[in-house]
């Protein structure tokens, strides 16, 4: 599929802004027996869909011989599923309605360790073609690269203007709208998680979960 999007603000002080924006994605679904697999792509610039297409039909046909195992393992989750985690358990805990309503653990934790103290969750909206790239959110506020996470330790939420006045902070540009004719809402741009320490997956012992259910 491809997408354009063009966004333009006016304010009351005669200040204008607009923008326009092209993605392109692709994604498929293969099923090999009774196995199957899920593979996509999507960027401000182009994909290799053969890729996609190869990793979806390769995955499928590896999955049909799979044997259920038990015990305990290490374990190493595709960055898919790490960011569906991302997604649906820590962002929105960071978001600070969430935190001004107490509805997120990480309430009252800021400066505390919350995490590995080997990773940091950064928001970037300065990577170049990011998906969610922008030097400013919906509500005119600039965007930068904010420490989420740092060394494990909580450095901020995220707020909107009018989050940041009920809980008497100071937006960090996250105001974004999911359409025209929708208010602004709390939405992160470019979530990258960063450590300093590697591993080959070859020297990897332990399971590899593509998916989980």
């Amino acid at each position: 599929s491809l997408a354009y999007s063009n966004v333009s603000m006016l304010n009351s002080k005669n200040l204008s802004y607009n923008k326009k924006e092209t993605s392109i994605s692709a994604s498929l679904q293969s099923q090999f027996k009774e196995s199957q697999s899920y593979s996509f792509d999507v960027s401000r610039k182009s994909i290799d869909v053969e890729k996609v297409t190869d990793r979806s039909s390769i995955l499928a046909e590896k999955f049909a011989n799979a044997k259920p195992i038990r015990g305990e393992f290490d374990v190493l989750l595709h960055p898919v599923e790490v960011s569906n985690f991302l997604a649906q358990v820590l962002i929105s805990s960071l978001d600070g309605e969430n935190v001004f309503r107490k509805k997120s653990f990480f309430v009252d934790k800021l400066g505390e360790v919350v995490t590995n103290e080997k990773i940091s969750i950064y928001d970037d909206p300065e990577i170049p073609y990011g998906i969610a790239s922008d030097f400013c959110d919906d509500e005119g506020v600039r965007c930068s690269r904010k420490a989420l996470i740092e060394k494990g330790v909580l450095k901020n939420f995220m707020y909107d203007l009018e989050t940041a006045y009920l809980a008497n902070k100071k937006s960090t540009g996250h105001g974004f709208k999911a359409g025209f004719i929708t208010y602004p809402d709390i939405m992160q741009t470019n979530v990258r998680v960063e450590s300093k320490e590697h591993e080959k997956i070859e020297e990897f012992k332990g399971v590899f979960i593509y998916g989980l259910i």
